[in-house]
């Protein structure tokens, strides 16, 4: 049995070989090992630093989609959730129908209170339509003054009825009035089409001095 560390070239498995410190010394490395709170950082910071670059591309991705000043999906990301909808559109029940909302006389609003008033009008009338539809429903800000719900596997009577809870939500809660035109879309053909079609619904709408829902005529809405 070896008798000392100096001799461990000559131990075979099994060998139990006591050793002083001074001999310790001789087997053990020189440099300290890693401690363990510096390993724990660096770990702690290579996670942190990918989780912040994975948070940096999803807000790219979601400003990409976004609308920044009010929360809601912009044209793009309108486009392809509408997308998901037409490709279920086959399964599921119900129609879908489009509100294509404008506010009425938004310029005199920020011209008499300010464009930050005239801001937080745009963002009150998506709150109030979020308030209003399912977590289903699509919002978007087509462009300026003008936005868009899209209700997917809903009647027209439901259709009709969010569109007049906007209206009275705006008309009371907020410093201007909207015009809502509704329309069904499995009737009027593409999204683009819809739209061109329930733009005139909104004129009408508008029209008729603002504050008011004009719909489409369907086999449900007469």
């Amino acid at each position: 049995m070896s008798s000392g560390p100096e001799q461990s070239p000559d131990a075979t498995p099994g060998d139990i070989i006591p050793a002083t410190q001074a001999e310790l010394n001789k087997l053990v490395p020189t440099e300290p090992w890693p401690d363990a709170t510096l390993v724990q950082q660096v770990a702690y910071e290579t996670g942190y630093h990918a989780a912040n670059r994975l948070w940096e591309l999803q807000e790219l991705a979601r400003r990409a989609t976004h609308d920044e000043l009010t929360g809601a999906l912009n044209r793009w990301g309108m486009r392809d959730a509408y997308g998901d909808i037409d490709r279920r559109s086959h399964t599921a029940k119900g129609a879908t129908y489009v509100l294509l909302i404008d506010v009425d006389d938004f310029t005199t609003v920020n011209n008499t209170h300010g464009h930050p008033a005239g801001d937080r009008v745009l963002r009150q009338l998506v709150e109030t339509m979020q308030a209003n539809a399912r977590e289903t429903d699509i919002t978007a800000r087509f462009g300026g003054d003008e936005f868009v719900l899209i209700l997917p596997f809903i009647t027209g009577v439901r259709a009709l009825q969010i569109g007049q809870n906007i209206l009275k939500g705006m008309e009371r809660d907020t410093l201007a009035t909207v015009s809502i035109g509704i329309g069904r879309a499995s009737l009027l053909g593409a999204l683009d089409e819809t739209l061109a079609q329930v733009d005139e619904a909104l004129y009408a709408a508008k029209h008729a001095g603002g504050n008011h829902v004009a719909y489409i005529v369907d086999d449900e809405l007469r």
